[in-house]
């Protein structure tokens, strides 16, 4: 039986996180704070083993994943498009209040994420098929391993609404704070051995220590 242990992290703060502005598919740099928060993601985690690290090939991301690879040198890393951020269509790069919304808050963004219909956008049904895919990646190549997953919040929570087998619903939603984490120990059928979600880095280190 096929089984992995995943831990997801979520990006660091992008200016456009702050503004309230779906980014998607839009392909932007962490702020200072984002990249400050990686890199104390990075020293949190530096002392973990990993067998493969993984990260969406968008630059935010990237920032965020190179920052951990200082501490794993001889680790594989792949950039892999199956883990960007959902694409929002027509909604992509516009304000929450320009779609209607009455604040700016990471709540409201995900709620547009779980309740929107985005003209010419991707569905939640068809990122979970991203994240199916990826997830087979893993099962097939990386049977037994440890491995690391940088992507953003979109990802993190769709992934574990189709790991526990749940609804993707706003009531179902597991936000992700700006490089907090996640992790399971899961076989391919989905039998889920172990799990702690949307914890900040450090208690996942003392976890491990």
């Amino acid at each position: 039986m096929p089984l992995v242990e995943l831990t997801f992290a979520r990006h660091g703060q992008t200016q456009k996180n702050i503004d309230g502005v779906l980014q998607g598919h839009l392909d932007t740099s962490l702020n200072e704070k984002g990249l400050e928060d990686a890199k104390k993601l990075s020293e949190c985690i530096k002392n973990f083993k990993f067998d493969v690290i993984f990260s969406s090939d968008l630059t935010r991301a990237l920032q965020c994943a190179n920052k951990i690879r200082k501490h794993f040198p001889n680790t594989e890393f792949v950039k892999e498009p199956l883990l960007r951020e959902r694409n929002f269509g027509y909604h992509q790069g516009k304000k929450l209040t320009d779609l209607g919304y009455s604040d700016l808050s990471y709540t409201t963004m995900v709620k547009h994420l779980y309740q929107c219909e985005c003209p010419h956008g991707e569905t939640n049904n068809q990122v979970i098929d991203r994240i199916k895919r990826f997830m087979e990646k893993c099962f097939n190549e990386y049977d037994g391993k440890k491995i690391l997953v940088v992507t953003h919040g979109g990802i993190v929570m769709l992934a574990l609404n189709y790991i526990f087998g749940e609804i993707p619903i706003f009531k179902n939603r597991r936000e992700h704070d700006n490089c907090d984490v996640s992790y399971v120990k899961i076989s391919n059928d989905l039998e889920l051995f172990d799990s702690l979600v949307n914890i900040h880095c450090k208690i996942l280190a003392e976890r491990e220590a």
